[in-house]
């Protein structure tokens, strides 16, 4: 992994840069894809409530690896691993968190489904470092 600073080239598990001793950061951005579509078939109420559940798994899943729920934007999150707390393997981390959420959401999405047939949820992950 580059430290995003100096450019130096680090192992994965490290926490700070060897070079300059930057924190290595994982961001993970993770929405709800067909936010839009969804309100329009369930309406705000509903579709709000979904969404409500749905940044609760995307939450939950996020502490679970250790990461940091940096802001809601929109339908999404964007979520920190390694900052503000320095972590080992925050990359990693945010890889275990991402497969976490996918698994959770498709769950989900299979529950209400079965609930009415109007509504899909996709989901979206996104790393940068």
């Amino acid at each position: 992994m580059d430290c995003p600073t100096c450019r130096t080239e680090n192992p994965s598990h490290k926490k700070f840069c060897r070079e300059c001793g930057g924190k290595l950061v994982t961001v993970m951005f993770c929405d709800l894809e067909g936010s839009t579509s969804l309100t329009e078939k369930l309406g705000d109420e509903e579709a709000f409530s979904i969404i409500d559940e749905v940044f609760g798994i995307l939450t939950q899943q996020v502490h679970r690896y250790e990461g940091t729920v940096q802001e809601f934007r929109g339908d999404g999150i964007m979520a920190l691993f390694g900052a503000p707390i320095a972590l080992e393997n925050a990359a990693q981390r945010a890889v275990n968190a991402a497969l976490a959420i996918h698994q959770e959401v498709t769950k989900f999405s299979h529950r209400i489904q079965e609930g009415t047939s109007q509504t899909d949820l996709e989901r979206r992950s996104r790393f940068e470092r």
